[in-house]
């Protein structure tokens, strides 16, 4: 399930939120604000600063912050965790926006969050039930890798997908040659028509 939130930034509040987020941003799994490797079910997580601007009529569009995030299904149970484990984060994050309650608790900045979700104008779905088990979400690349392996292998429906794909055949082969040679030669060709109806431009010209 997506979420995504936006809201904008108050101007005097800018800079010390860039340094905010920079410090998360040096490391987003366990970064002492909100630390996303240790909410459940998060398939990713990014914080986005949209800078300040203005638009093609000379009009000041002001800096904004977005979050957007995955989660394994139902939305209510990731964001709760999301909260449960980053509220101080969430909360100092979302004081730098315009309309942001002072001294807001975790209810407050959760209500402020779902007041500023976007609808999505397009969602990606990946495989359905698969979820962001810890098994698949801690260790380095390598053993994830090979605990996908192994579930795959598990898996008679996605079996096949381990079998080393066949080889093209020779006439496969011999066309992508053909193909390969042909590309130079009409070059070449190209190359000599344009210059034959430059030198016939160029004679009409001088005659």
């Amino acid at each position: 399930m997506g979420l995504t939130v936006v809201a904008s930034v108050e101007p005097s509040r800018l800079n010390d939120l860039r340094g905010l987020l920079e410090e998360i941003g040096r490391d987003p799994a366990g970064n002492p604000h909100v630390p996303f490797g240790q909410v459940d079910g998060v398939h990713y997580a990014r914080l986005l600063l949209l800078e300040p601007t203005n638009d093609l009529s000379g009009r000041a569009i002001p800096a904004e912050l977005i979050f957007m995030a995955d989660f394994d299904a139902p939305l209510d149970a990731g964001l709760e965790d999301l909260f449960r484990v980053g509220e101080k984060g969430l909360v100092r994050l979302m004081s730098h926006c315009a309309g942001f309650p002072a001294a807001a608790d975790r209810a407050a900045c959760k209500a402020y969050f779902l007041n500023h979700v976007t609808r999505d104008a397009a969602y990606y779905v990946n495989t359905v039930g698969l979820d962001a088990s810890p098994e698949l979400r801690s260790g380095d690349p390598a053993s994830v890798r090979g605990r996908l392996a192994s579930w795959v292998a598990m898996s008679p429906e996605l079996r096949w997908a381990l079998e080393r794909p066949s080889a093209p055949d020779l006439g496969w082969r011999v066309r992508e040659l053909i193909h390969l040679l042909m590309i130079p030669l009409n070059v070449c060709g190209s190359e000599i028509h344009l210059n034959s109806t430059l030198a016939s431009a160029w004679a009409s010209g001088g005659a």
